[in-house]
């Protein structure tokens, strides 16, 4: 699996998951990229279906609004959003500072008999305190590691998934 850096890790190479904002005013995002086993449609499946999630995301509610992820922040999904068969995208918030909003986009592109798949989150432009401002860029490198882990976790999933179809 391949993942990309944020934009100051490609600034700044030897730092590893830096993900401070350049401009806190228009809030800060990260990105990542995975090229996964599975087609397009069954990568969107993963993503759409609770139960899916659960298995690689974090423990979601049965009705896909609420999901704790690895890190162990209650996370509540307000907006979300499917654009065609390629684009996913969802507005989440920790349940402990909903005004900690941001929005998750993920794009998919197939690549032969895999997907490309690129997740980035954008946390929305602050216009808290500077303690809110603090806590924001730490939970926004904490997405760095979050998200990388998330999409190693997704490709060993789709995996096992194809390698079960194979034996059928």
């Amino acid at each position: 699996m391949e993942t990309t850096r944020t934009r100051s890790e490609q600034a700044h190479p030897t730092r590893s998951h830096d993900a401070r904002p350049h401009h806190p005013e228009q809030g800060t995002s990260v990105e990542r990229t995975a090229v996964l086993p599975a087609s397009v449609d069954r990568v969107m499946a993963a993503l759409s279906d609770p139960e899916l999630l659960a298995s690689w995301l974090g423990t979601c509610s049965e009705d896909g609004t609420r999901v704790r992820t690895d890190d162990g922040v209650v996370r509540r999904i307000t907006e979300r959003e499917r654009d065609g068969d390629s684009i996913l995208r969802w507005t989440w918030a920790p349940e402990a500072h909903p005004d900690d909003r941001s929005e998750v986009v993920v794009t998919l592109t197939s690549v032969g008999e895999q997907t490309r798949l690129v997740v980035r989150e954008t946390r929305s432009p602050s216009t808290a305190t500077a303690q809110a401002s603090a806590r924001r860029t730490a939970v926004l490198a904490g997405a760095a590691d979050r998200w990388t882990g998330c999409l190693l976790a997704l490709g060993a999933v789709l995996l096992a998934h194809a390698e079960r179809a194979a034996t059928v």
